[in-house]
């Protein structure tokens, strides 16, 4: 009787030391931590453009969020998954080429400038260029 309890008893704990012995066996994987996008809005003339729109997507054309750059025309995104990012800004009559394909890596920020431009469109006609534009309408 005395064999049995004991049997039990080793077989117990052998059991119950069982999933540590496991675990051992298997290397842990370091949780890197997330990365982010991290960039300046600047003018023409490279000067800080505070209070821009700033529209970041995932780089395969997922909904676009959107976010303002401070009053040094900075601007961060954090925290992101790793992956391929696309951004860009505009202000008033001038906006910036998107950034495509921006790699966001764990741990650190990915980095861009964005370059406001005045758009073709904000353009207005002038009668010397051939364009449409009357007096009075």
């Amino acid at each position: 009787m005395r064999h049995g309890w004991m049997n039990f008893l080793v077989l117990l704990l052998g059991v119950a030391l069982l999933p540590a012995g496991l675990r051992a066996q298997y290397p842990k994987v370091a949780k890197q931590p997330p990365g982010g996008l991290a960039g300046e809005v600047v003018s023409g003339k490279g000067a800080p453009v505070e209070g821009a729109l700033i529209l970041w997507q995932v780089a395969d054309g997922g909904k676009p969020h959107v976010l303002h750059s401070d009053a040094h025309g900075h601007f961060r995104v954090a925290p992101l998954h790793s992956g391929l990012y696309d951004v860009s800004a505009s202000k008033g009559a001038s906006s910036s080429e998107w950034s495509r394909n921006l790699f966001v890596k764990p741990g650190g920020d990915t980095t861009v400038t964005l370059h406001l431009k005045i758009t073709t469109a904000a353009k207005t006609a002038s009668p010397s260029s051939g364009g449409s534009a009357q007096k009075g309408y």
